[in-house]
């Protein structure tokens, strides 16, 4: 690899940490379709939420929410009230997929 490196210009330790970066965040970008929603949500960690997914609140077939808390709360804490954020992503009520915003949920239950 540092041959390669050096071959293409790329002889210090910094250029090639970004140059290694971008390769990985391309290769993410392929591998995730090119959708730019799951390429954020590649990066975000679900072990620090607990997530309640198609909650039902009406008759209709898109009637269904996903409920998003953080698992870092205890003792007094976890007994507390919470304050609730409600996010509506776009799709002008027709079409969108909520489960492409896993990295909104991240950081506003953060």
């Amino acid at each position: 690899m540092s041959k390669l490196l050096d071959n293409i210009g790329m002889n210090s330790s910094s250029t090639a940490r970004r140059f290694a970066l971008t390769l990985v965040v391309l290769m993410t970008a392929f591998v995730a379709g090119c959708a730019p929603l799951q390429i954020l949500n590649t990066f975000v960690p679900e072990s620090g939420l607990e997530i309640s997914r198609d909650v039902v609140y009406g008759t209709l077939t898109r009637n269904k929410l996903d409920v998003y808390r953080s698992k870092n709360v205890s003792g007094l804490q976890a007994k507390a009230v919470k304050p609730v954020v409600v996010f509506f992503y776009g799709g002008a009520w027709e079409s969108g997929e909520k489960n492409g915003y896993l990295f909104a949920a991240e950081a506003l239950t953060s």
